[in-house]
């Protein structure tokens, strides 16, 4: 499994406040149903576990993944050069490529919310839908 360097910046960030963290990322393996993470991965993909900073549901049989972290709102991250932003989804949000996988950020009065796909059907359309899936349960 690829890690991003945005995912390791954004659970080097967070270290600090481990407690609060680890009640966040718990919950975002309700935020969305499984059928949502297949859709976003084009695949069939097993239950949601615990990974890392957020819930990541892995492809039946398969190697890609799907992964959701919500964490506090400080956690934004700037956009890197290659991301465009992205209109209606959260006060600020954004969308690239990173290791060949698809990435969205958003950040809400809140929360900060990462979404982010592993797999030959995965998409940056996919994982932006995704995204926006998310950020309005957290309304």
């Amino acid at each position: 499994m690829r890690i991003s360097s945005l995912l390791i910046t954004l659970v080097v960030g967070l270290a600090g406040n481990a407690s609060s963290l680890a009640q966040m990322s718990k919950d975002s393996c309700g935020l969305i149903t499984r059928g949502q993470a297949a859709a976003a991965l084009g695949a069939p993909v097993d239950a949601g576990e615990m990974a890392m900073a957020g819930c990541q549901w892995a492809e039946t049989g398969g190697t890609g993944y799907v992964q959701v972290q919500v964490a506090r709102a400080n956690a934004y991250q700037r956009p890197p050069k290659t991301a465009h932003m992205l209109s209606g989804i959260g006060s600020q949000a954004y969308a690239y490529t990173d290791m060949d996988a698809p990435h969205a950020m958003a950040k809400t009065d809140n929360e900060t919310v990462v979404v982010w796909a592993s797999g030959p059907h995965a998409t940056s359309e996919k994982v932006v839908e995704l995204l926006r899936t998310v950020v309005s349960q957290l309304k």
